[in-house]
């Protein structure tokens, strides 16, 4: 998409002016004011001004009595009128030209020559600059120039500066020849006025209100109805021109500045109005767990239901011919849903038989946020969901709301079943891996159940093992390897994962449901249970004393000895409730640590750590200075969670401006480049190296045999061979085509369900980020040390800021570090596919104002890192223009500045998609 400068004056030709301040008159709107039914059209369809001429008969005739033309009313969504100005005014969009071509220097000497009626230049060819010039007030005109120099005044002067530049620069500078091009758009001589309907008025007791723009045409008409009248004495005539010249400029200026604000920000237009709407067919409440749901199912109120598919109740109504019209059949819908009559159940539920809704609970932070289930009915005031789908939607149930939307079209409703539906994204395209987990009281029934001890033990296929464990493994299809071992929270992940990438989609449901059900017996059968009762640890006074009151040792040497194996072993057995930690499904041995034992070395809200150490526990209780010295770490951990989501919200948005344009081509198997993404996985013992090993799963890797390259896929069987290797990874940082093809992205593309892979990745960084918050203060600001440094804090920068800074184009790696070191930040949190990290950077790497990857010239010699902030600007004037200064972004999008790529925001905007 390409933007040209608009011609005003000629547009305007054929519009009618406004020539009167006045709204209303005595009979409705005036009609020459702004708001006019004789310039704009009927209010009401087919019915003129005064009521002489109404009726659809009357239709493109004007009344002879007020002058309006009897059409539809929705004219008045189409139709423009203009003010003629009393003398020529130069033009917003050619003074932002000029100010952007110019610089600095040009914008100065308009805005003097505008604002300041005793300023002159002269261009002084020595020096090769234009030389200001300020008169006397007491004595103008009074002024001395070099001999034979062009004097500049007034505004006359600012468009004799701009024509003589353009003609000197029109061969060097694209931009001046631009301006040259158009010098005859330099002045305008008339405003365009909007339609009314998109500035609204309304009057309610002698009390208008008006849309804010409406304010500035009429400061503008005002003071062209008074310059009008205004009778000039030729003497004070060109002071006066001057004056009046500047404040009309002025006004203008303030319109198109307002206008251009409409544009940008939360409020503006992009954002506010096309971006986000709530629509019909939808409803909300809150929401509430139900075990005995199916995973692919969902549970919506009676009454939400009747709303939800009025229509499709009404017709079946009509075909049983209970109601001979639509009216009463609507009303009596609205009466069950009132008096909350079940007489319509039978109905609902046939309306409903394999119907899918969309369930969305905000924030939407990746596309998990929305998903699609078969619904039933509850009469209920609550929408119940499966207890397992939680993980995707962050969802838990103290209060937490959903939206729930229902599709209206074949091609839809396939859509929510195919590629919405649960059992579609069972793997995370974030990830890789099965996107719902079980956690809390399913996990801890499934540990008690298999818990060495708990149960009897038997024999089983020539396996010595438990009967919790046998009752376990019947869950699995037939032929699944044996599971012999304790149930913790990791584990039945692992063993899930493998299940959800081994199986068809219809026995992993079944397996999860499963799971589900005898985790929630288990549990429920021994009535678990937390209190105070026991929780005693005798030996803690003795032991905290004499690590904490021994002067020879560094704050350092006692922060670990209160965190020692030794320490933290008796911890274990002397805390009553350690299962609930050991099974994973709530708390940690941190939380039982400050419980029983003590609350250690505290970090203050500056980050340092505290040197007087918390020797209490929670159970005993903290004494006064004991409380006072914890607050401060414990308050500057719930501020940061709170203040950081706000700032990585921010960030998944500019994410998402960033790699929106960025597709997967699906019809592009290999765009055959040679180029690959080289990194060595080490051979460290962390688990970093197994983390990133298995973060390339699914991706191609080059190796050489038999005298030519060759792809081979890595996959969850022979990623750990990866280990202590160089890679050679066909990368999206190589791809030769505009759309990414699908060797370079990956096997991971069926997971996707989306061409839009920028906005995948976007979402995958932006989620997690959300997460990224202080890891300095995880415990309520319990102290973070580094073993054998000195007495500080571990690490005072959040990681956040450090993902911020890389994304915003800070440091000067190249982009192998770049990608690497965002994977560094993330793993802590979450394990992100490595793909995802070079989709984003990918973008970031520029060559001008085209992506570096498709540039004819490339080498790894020419890109820079742009930040994620000005990318926009670079792919689409239109995704810029979401963000502050949108005058500038229009200005570039009119030179051409942009790659002024068809991007899905201009396929949206302009009904292409």
């Amino acid at each position: 998409m390409k933007l040209h400068l608009f011609d005003t004056d000629e547009f305007c030709t054929t519009l009618k002016p406004v020539t009167s301040v006045k709204i209303y008159s005595k009979k409705g709107f005036h009609p020459d004011g702004l708001f006019s039914e004789k310039i704009f059209g009927p209010v009401r369809t087919g019915t003129c001004g005064c009521g002489q001429y109404y009726g659809r008969s009357k239709f493109g005739e004007t009344c002879n009595q007020c002058g309006v033309e009897i059409t539809h009313s929705s004219i008045r969504r189409k139709r423009f009128a203009k003010i003629k100005l009393p003398f020529p005014i130069i033009n917003p969009m050619m003074f932002y030209l000029v100010a952007k071509v110019g610089k600095k220097t040009f914008e100065t000497i308009m805005l003097d020559l505008i604002n300041n009626e005793l300023v002159t230049y002269y261009y002084d060819l020595t020096k090769n600059k234009y030389i200001k010039v300020a008169q006397d007030p007491e004595n103008p005109g009074e002024v001395s120039y070099p001999e034979g120099v062009e004097v500049f005044s007034g505004h006359n002067g600012i468009f004799e500066i701009v024509k003589k530049e353009a003609l000197k620069n029109k061969d060097s500078n694209p931009g001046w020849k631009f301006i040259h091009d158009n010098i005859g758009k330099f002045y305008m001589n008339n405003v365009i006025i909007p339609p009314p309907e998109f500035r609204p008025v309304s009057k309610s007791r002698d009390v208008q209100m008006r849309d804010e723009i409406n304010m500035f045409y009429m400061t503008i008409l005002n003071f062209t109805l008074t310059m009008h009248i205004e009778d000039f004495d030729s003497a004070t005539h060109d002071e006066i021109m001057s004056i009046n010249f500047k404040n009309l400029q002025k006004h203008v200026f303030t319109l198109y500045e307002y206008i251009f604000e409409k544009f940008s920000k939360k409020e503006g237009l992009i954002r506010g109005f096309i971006l986000g709407k709530r629509i019909d067919f939808s409803g909300r409440a809150v929401i509430a767990p139900d075990p005995t749901l199916n995973l692919d199912e969902c549970s919506v109120p009676y009454c939400m239901i009747l709303e939800l598919f009025k229509l499709d109740i009404i017709n079946i109504l009509l075909e049983k011919r209970m109601f001979k019209r639509y009216d009463p059949a609507l009303n009596y819908v609205d009466e069950c849903i009132k008096l909350q009559d079940y007489s319509l159940l039978d109905v609902a539920k046939k309306v409903t038989e394999s119907r899918y809704v969309m369930l969305n609970r905000q924030p939407t932070l990746h596309r998990l946020g929305m998903l699609a289930f078969k619904v039933k009915i509850n009469s209920d005031y609550v929408i119940k969901i499966h207890p397992l789908v939680c993980e995707p939607f962050n969802a838990d149930f103290d209060g937490d709301q959903m939206a729930v939307y229902i599709s209206l079209y074949p091609v839809t409703i396939k859509e929510c079943e195919e590629k919405l539906g649960i059992l579609s994204n069972l793997i995370s395209p974030s990830t890789g891996n099965l996107s719902i987990g079980a956690n809390q009281d399913i996990v801890l029934g499934l540990y008690f159940l298999t818990k060495e001890g708990s149960t009897p033990e038997v024999e089983f296929e020539g396996i010595k093992t438990t009967e919790g464990r046998v009752k376990f493994n019947k869950i699995f299809p037939p032929g699944f390897a044996f599971i012999n071992t304790t149930i913790t929270k990791k584990t039945l992940a692992a063993v899930l994962n493998i299940v959800a990438k081994n199986y068809p989609k219809e026995v992993v449901m079944h397996v999860l449901d499963k799971v589900k059900e005898i985790g929630f017996k288990e549990t429920t059968i021994r009535g678990c249970t937390m209190s105070l009762k026991n929780m005693r640890f005798d030996e803690a006074r003795e032991i905290v004393s004499s690590i904490c009151d021994d002067k020879t040792k560094s704050i350092n040497e006692k922060h670990f000895e209160l965190q020692s194996p030794e320490v933290m072993n008796k911890i274990r057995q002397a805390f009553p409730y350690s299962d609930f930690i050991e099974s994973g499904s709530r708390g940690s041995w941190d939380q039982a640590k400050q419980l029983i034992f003590c609350r250690g070395f505290i970090s203050n809200s500056a980050g340092k750590v505290v040197p007087i150490p918390i020797k209490s526990n929670l159970i005993d209780g903290l004494s006064k200075s004991e409380f006072f010295i914890s607050c401060y770490g414990s308050r500057k951990a719930l501020l940061d969670t709170a203040l950081n989501t706000g700032v990585s919200g921010y960030l998944t948005r500019k994410l998402v401006y960033c790699s929106v344009n960025l597709e997967l081509d699906d019809n592009l198997d290999d765009c055959g480049t040679s180029e690959t993404f080289n990194f060595q996985i080490p051979e460290t013992s962390d688990g970093y190296e197994i983390k990133l090993a298995r973060s390339i799963i699914g991706r191609y890797n080059v190796v050489h045999k038999n005298g030519r390259d060759v792809s081979e896929l890595i996959t969850d069987d022979n990623y750990k061979s990866f280990v202590g290797k160089q890679v050679r990874l066909r990368s999206p940082i190589f791809c030769k085509s505009f759309k990414l093809c699908k060797k370079c992205y990956g096997a991971t593309t069926k997971n996707l369900h989306s061409i839009y892979a920028g906005i995948i990745a976007a979402q995958s960084l932006g989620e997690v980020a959300t997460q990224l918050t202080l890891r300095t203060f995880h415990v309520g600001g319990i102290a973070q040390m580094t073993k054998g440094k000195e007495d500080n804090q571990q690490d005072i920068i959040s990681d956040l800021t450090l993902v911020k800074k890389m994304l915003h184009g800070h440091s000067s790696k190249p982009f192998d570090e770049l990608i690497l070191d965002l994977f560094k930040v993330y793993v802590n949190h979450r394990l992100l596919l490595l793909v995802h990290f070079e989709c984003i950077v990918s973008q970031m790497m520029r060559s001008g104002s085209q992506r570096w990857r498709v540039s004819d010239k490339r080498s790894l010699d020419s890109y820079e890192i742009v930040s994620i902030e000005n990318v926009p600007a670079k792919e689409s004037f239109l995704l810029a223009l979401a963000f502050n200064k949108p005058y500038a972004y229009i200005i570039g999008g009119i030179l051409g500045e942009s790659n002024s790529t068809d991007g899905i925001l201009e396929n949206i905007m302009t009904n292409n998609i």
